[in-house]
């Protein structure tokens, strides 16, 4: 008994954490705009990590 009721939580986990995860990915709000003219390619300085300032390269342009 106690066995197939932690069967039946350890599916139900799973199945929530999947749909879970799946809705994560979905943008219901408005992106913001880049207020800095960029150009695929490009190279932007922007935040840092442990200190060292990060450089972005411009991939692709949506928008």
């Amino acid at each position: 008994m106690k066995r197939t009721l932690k069967k039946c939580l350890a599916a139900l986990g799973m199945v929530g954490l999947c749909v879970w995860l799946i809705g994560c990915g979905k943008s219901e709000g408005p992106v913001a705009e880049s207020t800095v003219p960029l150009e695929r390619g490009e190279h932007i300085m922007y935040g840092s990590y442990q200190g060292e300032a990060i450089e972005w390269r411009v991939l692709d342009k949506k928008g």
